[in-house]
């Protein structure tokens, strides 16, 4: 009769542990997929704001355009069209400030949000 009881009792462990073991690898699971997806985003928003810088500096240099200014990119193409991308222009002690701001998602906090922001001096 021990021996049952021995044996109800291992298998009920047994089969808690596992069950916590599958409870965690899928936690585990769920949490790098959404830290994948959250790096894709990144690695798209920083392609998005090298675009506007491109795009800043060909307006200044290559067409003359004059400074300040401040400009809302129409959707870029693909995968980067859910991205919004803001170029400023400021003229500063410096020279010119060209400054890129690029969003994804409606508001901070959102787990798909994500923003980037990058400046460049242009020499006079």
């Amino acid at each position: 009769m021990r021996q049952r009881g021995f044996a109800l009792l291992a298998a009920l462990f047994l089969v808690v542990g596992l069950g916590a073991l599958a409870a965690y690898t899928m936690r585990f699971t769920g949490t790098q997929a959404r830290t994948l997806a959250l790096d894709g985003l990144i690695d798209r928003a920083e392609l998005a704001a090298a675009a506007g810088v491109e795009w800043g500096a060909y307006r200044l240099l290559r067409q003359s355009a004059s400074c300040p200014f401040s400009q809302l990119l129409p959707a870029l193409p693909g995968n980067l069209a859910a991205f919004s991308v803001q170029v400023q222009c400021q003229v500063t002690a410096g020279g010119r400030l060209l400054s890129v701001v690029v969003r994804h998602g409606s508001h901070p906090g959102q787990p798909d949000y994500v923003e980037r922001a990058v400046s460049l001096t242009l020499l006079p």
